[in-house]
């Protein structure tokens, strides 16, 4: 039994090997920042927007398909805010902000365009944690006349992307890293009926993220 154990125990570790050293698992680790927007619909326009900054963690692997192209998959937790100005149907506040937390997988394709950049197209799917909605006022946005409202039962859970993006590889300290900035065009379109304004908030998500990677 043992020696069977032993048998066993050295096949995984021979496969593990040639996974590991195949094209096929190339692992890493990421994090970073990001920068969103509600995108509204033209009916009602916010005044102006803000770019708070939010953040990333999570793993990635690369798959080789040839010299040229291969496909990066994401596994990552995304917390991420979105703010404005707004005049519309809000008489005592004029801040909006969305806080959102998401666990989000992507799959981009890979092309080594240049020398030292490649581009990367693909989709990029999240499921939403937890979503809250805060008012807060223009002239006393540290008052007590914020307000927030957790909103996670009425906006949808997933929040699909299309994602455009380069990335750019370089040895940081004899470590094998990575940089990405990656702009995703939301495709849900939120409806989120406020329990303040009188008007019914259409909008989609747009955001960048700023990424960088460390090759395990």
């Amino acid at each position: 039994m043992k020696n069977k154990f032993l048998l066993l125990l050295t096949f995984v570790f021979i496969i593990s090997g040639k996974i590991y050293c195949s094209d096929w698992f190339s692992p890493a680790i990421k994090f970073g920042m990001n920068f969103n927007r509600s995108q509204y619909s033209k009916e009602h326009v916010p005044e102006k927007y803000f770019y708070p900054p939010g953040f990333n963690i999570g793993i990635s692997n690369r798959i080789k398909l040839n010299q040229m192209f291969y496909i990066s998959n994401d596994l990552y937790y995304k917390f991420k805010k979105s703010k404005m100005h707004v005049g519309f149907g809000i008489p005592e506040h004029n801040y909006l902000t969305y806080k959102t937390k998401f666990i989000r997988f992507s799959t981009f394709l890979g092309m080594k365009h240049l020398k030292y950049i490649d581009i990367l197209v693909g989709i990029d799917l999240g499921k939403l944690l937890r979503a809250d909605f805060v008012l807060s006022n223009f002239k006393e946005p540290n008052s007590e006349g914020i307000r927030e409202f957790e909103i996670t039962n009425n906006v949808p859970s997933i929040d699909p992307s299309i994602g455009f993006g380069l990335k750019k590889q370089f040895d940081l300290v004899e470590i094998e890293s990575i940089i990405e900035v990656v702009y995703l065009l939301g495709l849900q379109k939120y409806k989120y009926n406020s329990p303040v304004t009188r008007i019914g908030d259409k909008f989609r998500n747009h955001g960048m993220n700023f990424i960088l990677g460390v090759k395990l």
